[in-house]
């Protein structure tokens, strides 16, 4: 199997092998044989939890970095991590996050987030 190298925006390289990358939603097309791929929008910790959920099938999504993840799951149509970052941000709402976590649920077309930020300003 061969390597390759991802690396994010402040510089941090990970390891990961090139069978990694399918899962991502790509075509080796689009990576083609290159053996470093930079990923330049998410920090360091999202391109760690998205690395994690590759090989393991899961990763842990701390409320801070839900939306980050979600993001990347989105832009890689990993449709599994956007489930588990959902989850998370539903399971945290809050008078001051209510506005921001309905737009989004518009932005990524999450219509259980929008009914549950609903659903806790109507208690």
């Amino acid at each position: 199997m061969s390597g390759v190298e991802l690396t994010e925006f402040s510089r941090n390289t990970f390891h990961s092998y090139r069978f990694c990358l399918y899962f991502l939603g790509q075509s080796s097309s689009v990576f083609g044989k290159a053996s470093e791929i930079k990923i330049s929008d998410f920090e360091k910790h999202v391109v760690e939890g998205l690395l994690e959920y590759m090989y393991k099938g899961k990763t842990h999504i701390i409320p801070a970095l839900a939306e980050d993840f979600l993001r990347i799951a989105d832009f890689y149509l990993l449709s599994g991590l956007i489930v588990d970052a959902e989850a998370v941000l539903s399971a945290n709402i809050t008078a001051v996050n209510a506005v921001h976590n309905y737009q989004v649920g518009e932005t990524y077309r999450l219509p259980s987030l929008k009914l549950k930020v609903v659903e806790f300003v109507q208690k």
